[in-house]
């Protein structure tokens, strides 16, 4: 029996997505997994996977149809199956006229988004259409690192939060008001992590640096595989413990902020996991993440790189927990009687207390910071 293709939702907040372009047409075989599509949600333009392998019977959401999560977009059946007697929708709403995605990469290189050529559907304003008439520029780097200009009101004295920026607002507000937040803050001596990073990339064979946030990332998924717990979605009376360890990874972008994850991290070393941050960052600064990579089980936010001591982070729901990695500053400390400097940096984690209690989090920390503390321990 021909199985339904619904709009998943990517992301806790997401009520609905626009279908960009179909990948593959009527009648085209199909694997599970295999991209069939590309739709736009308020922050990208994600692929759309196939839930079932067989024949793409029947495309039932046309291209610039808005469609709400749960809403069914094609049929995907066995060959010589009939097939489904719905045809095509017309949109269930406007699409935008810019499309948001479109609309980020044109404030960021200064497109004026009413003055390019329009090649969406129903006239829309696309990614391609901004990078067409900016001339396929690379955006800058420093919008994930090293920050980027300080928003300013327009003529009449608003600042415009747009999509992104109103789907940020709808979640951390939901968030903040349902889940119940208890943070642990812990110190950590990064002095011998530092130095373990300096060895590895002097050894290391990859096209990619591995970052300290790397480090931290592979110290966490050992710690999340000791303390499943903190791995885990909250259902009402019980918690869903996930066999994988996707880390979220919090990238500020001059629209907001997203937290795309790398994937199966307990499968990857660590040169495997800066690729992954890597390659992640790209794609999220250019609107072309995954489907899968909205499926993050765990969140580190580290914003070490702007000198920030210390902070606390809203946990994205449903997850149950999110870290948060300030700088890493020479700092005089005592060591066995004596005052010396060490490199130290401050580590809180927020916990949603529905699911883990105090000494939970702290059992969590310690563990955490006996992994960067003793770096051999975590492996290549």
């Amino acid at each position: 029996m021909a199985e339904p293709v619904t709009m998943p939702q990517m992301g806790f907040d997401m009520r609905e997505a626009t279908i960009v372009r179909w990948l593959k047409r009527e009648g085209d075989a199909v694997t599970i997994g295999e991209p069939i599509a590309e739709v736009e949600t308020d922050k990208a333009i994600v692929e759309l996977e196939s839930p079932a392998e067989g024949i793409l019977l029947a495309i039932t959401a046309n291209e610039g149809a808005l469609v709400p999560v749960d809403g069914v977009l094609a049929h995907v059946g066995m060959l010589g199956e009939p097939r489904p007697a719905s045809g095509p929708t017309q949109p269930l709403a406007p699409a935008p006229r810019v499309s948001p995605v479109a609309q980020r990469i044109a404030t960021e290189r200064g497109v004026d988004t009413t003055a390019v050529t329009r090649t969406g559907p129903q006239g829309q304003v696309t990614k391609q259409d901004v990078l067409d008439a900016a001339g396929n520029a690379a955006p800058a780097p420093a919008s994930i690192r090293a920050g980027f200009p300080p928003r300013t009101p327009n003529a009449d004295g608003k600042i415009v939060l747009g999509p992104m920026g109103e789907a940020i607002a709808r979640r951390t507000q939901a968030t903040i008001r349902d889940v119940p937040h208890i943070y642990f803050t812990v110190t950590v001596d990064m002095t011998t992590a530092l130095d373990f990073r300096r060895e590895i990339n002097r050894t290391h064979d990859g096209t990619t640096r591995v970052s300290l946030n790397d480090i931290i990332i592979k110290a966490a998924t050992l710690t999340l595989l000791k303390y499943p717990v903190f791995n885990s979605t909250y259902a009402g009376d019980h918690l869903i413990v996930h066999p994988y360890v996707n880390i979220g990874v919090a990238i500020a972008l001059s629209q907001g902020l997203m937290v795309p994850a790398i994937l199966n991290c307990e499968r990857k070393s660590l040169g495997e996991i800066a690729e992954g941050a890597k390659d992640l960052a790209d794609r999220a600064t250019n609107g072309t993440l995954r489907q899968a990579e909205y499926s993050g089980t765990f969140t580190v936010s580290n914003l070490g790189m702007f000198g920030v001591d210390s902070f606390t982070s809203i946990i994205v729901a449903p997850q149950v927990a999110v870290l948060s990695v300030s700088a890493v500053k020479p700092t005089p400390v005592v060591v066995n009687h004596e005052i010396v400097v060490r490199q130290i940096m401050s580590v809180t984690i927020g916990v949603d207390h529905r699911a883990a209690n105090g000494a939970e989090a702290a059992q969590f920390l310690a563990a955490f910071k006996r992994l960067l503390e003793e770096p051999t321990l975590l492996g290549s």
